[in-house]
């Protein structure tokens, strides 16, 4: 689709208007390594939550090999 130069940025702003409607993407991704944290894990999980309440946000637990109950947490 060729885009006349002047109109280049009201497209690439409606582009992104429509895919902000259109998409569930957070505004802030919280990526945490895990490690044997079974016990430690639903905490961690419940004061990020708690301080991300008001955002729009994902958290994201690598297991990393735990050999505790770390991925059924």
């Amino acid at each position: 689709m060729a885009i006349p130069r002047a109109n280049k940025s009201r497209f690439r702003a409606r582009q992104a208007a429509d895919l902000d409607a259109h998409s569930r993407v957070p505004l802030i991704s919280v990526v945490a390594p895990a490690h044997n944290e079974e016990e430690s894990l639903p905490t961690f999980v419940e004061k990020v939550t708690a301080q991300l309440a008001s955002i729009d946000h994902e958290i994201i637990i690598v297991d990393d090999g735990s050999t505790d109950r770390t991925w059924a947490t």
